[in-house]
């Protein structure tokens, strides 16, 4: 596998383990959170996305119970 290919695998991985887009700016060594945002930013967004309707199921879940 050329060592591009897990850079990618390894910013992937950061994300998905809840890692900010800043760490995974220093980790790559990319001058600019931008170049990071550009080729990164959509996984981020994913997450989020997921991390949201987890948070909003536990609220509902811990709400009141019926009965």
């Amino acid at each position: 596998m050329p060592l591009h290919s897990l850079r990618h695998t390894a910013a992937a991985a950061w994300l998905a383990s809840g890692q900010p887009l800043m760490f995974v700016q220093r980790q790559l060594g990319h001058a600019s959170i931008t170049t990071t945002e550009h080729h990164y930013g959509h996984f981020e967004a994913t997450f989020l996305k997921h991390a949201a309707a987890a948070t909003e199921d536990m609220i509902r879940r811990a709400g009141p119970q019926p009965g």
